[in-house]
């Protein structure tokens, strides 16, 4: 009776894989380390695996906004002398660094929401925006397109692929005097 419990079971395992291939493509989430989907083909190709989002190097938040990750690493620096304001008895509070319209939360909330802020602090000292393709067909890395320092050093695109001694583009002297006739 176990053996023929179990054999149902892979079978059902083994439809679940073969539909879920039918129906579509599990993409990798190259931020996330993880699979998604299965999304439509058309769909996967056209939508996901063009996307383009900006991302802080300094944790896994990312946005499709400009300048969105300037006003995160803003809201994280905002957080830097904060109290938590309590509420309703002291059960609940409100951070007083969070903008105005965020609601009042349970106590033990509020301050593992204050501890983890102010952690990640540190840890956005220098913060590189960095452009990625989000989605890949396999597991990998995310791939980075462009870089913009934010915070930490000097501000405007950088690129660190090309390292050591950078070629510099000589120009033929001939192409030149042809377009001087």
């Amino acid at each position: 009776m176990v053996n023929a419990s179990m054999r149902v079971r892979r079978q059902i395992g083994r439809d679940i894989e073969e539909t879920i291939e039918s129906i579509g493509v599990r993409l990798w989430d190259c931020i996330d380390q993880s699979w998604s989907g299965p999304f439509p083909q058309e769909f996967a190709h056209t939508h996901y695996l063009r996307k383009v989002v900006l991302k802080c190097s300094a944790c896994k938040f990312t946005t499709a906004f400009e300048r969105g990750v300037d006003t995160h690493v803003e809201q994280i620096r905002h957080h830097e002398r904060v109290t938590l304001i309590p509420q309703s008895g002291g059960e609940r509070a409100v951070c007083s660094g969070c903008p105005p319209r965020v609601q009042s939360m349970p106590l033990a909330l509020a301050e593992k929401h204050l501890r983890e802020i102010q952690l990640s602090i540190a840890d956005h000292a220098y913060v590189e925006e960095q452009a990625i393709k989000r989605f890949a067909l396999e597991p990998s890395e995310p791939v980075v397109l462009h870089k913009r320092v934010i915070a930490g050093g000097t501000a405007g695109p950088s690129s660190r692929a090309v390292e050591g001694r950078q070629r510099k583009r000589k120009r033929s002297r001939n192409r030149r005097r042809a377009y001087d006739h």
